[in-house]
């Protein structure tokens, strides 16, 4: 069973593409120590049973989407694709041996899942990027489904080369730099005068 009580049916976030919904559902999640470090099966079944967790309601979302019991609220019946945001960066993450634990999971359960992305929080941002650049969104998560091995940014790496850092975080980053102390407003060192 992937999960022991039931989830909220709805994705975080949801994002209109051209011809399908992207949605966003953010976990505070990232392998543990002890999984990177050894390796343990229990805490690797742990995680895919986090991540499957996460799949499902996406996946269970995309389905009212699919059926229309979300055009009242702006999200047209149309496929979805699913992108599950971790605080970490999940190692082999979107691998096919990971990928296919996940899928086995959520089979067990009943659940066959909409294409997805498990995208760590600094990966997210590169996919803000990407549609900041004028790329759509479900146009992003076609590509990186197919034939890329699942892996971020895959085909995208040229276009990341320069730049990989959306205008949203810049700007933050731009904000804190300028909050901190200059050079004229530190405390003068070694001056005894």
């Amino acid at each position: 069973v992937v999960r022991a009580t039931p989830p909220s049916k709805n994705a975080d976030h949801s994002v209109l593409g051209d011809t399908a919904t992207v949605l966003i559902e953010c976990k505070a999640l990232r392998p543990s120590t002890k999984l990177l470090m050894i390796g343990e099966p229990a805490d690797a079944d742990a995680l895919v049973n986090r991540v499957a967790g996460a799949v499902r309601q996406v996946t269970e979302h995309a389905s009212a989407i699919s059926a229309g019991r979300w055009a009242a609220h702006g999200l047209p019946a149309r496929p979805c694709h699913g992108i599950v945001v971790t605080y970490g960066s999940i190692p082999s993450g979107n691998g096919l041996l990971f990928r296919g634990k996940v899928r086995d999971r959520l089979l067990e359960d009943g659940c066959d899942h909409l294409p997805y992305q498990l995208l760590s929080i600094s990966e997210f941002d590169s996919f803000l990027r990407l549609v900041e650049l004028g790329n759509a969104p479900d146009a992003i998560m076609l590509t990186l489904s197919d034939g890329n091995g699942g892996s971020f940014p895959g085909a995208f790496q040229a276009t990341l080369q320069d730049d990989a850092i959306s205008s949203a975080t810049r700007r933050r980053g731009e904000l804190f730099l300028a909050s901190l102390p200059g050079e004229s407003d530190a405390a003068p060192t070694g001056s005894n005068e």
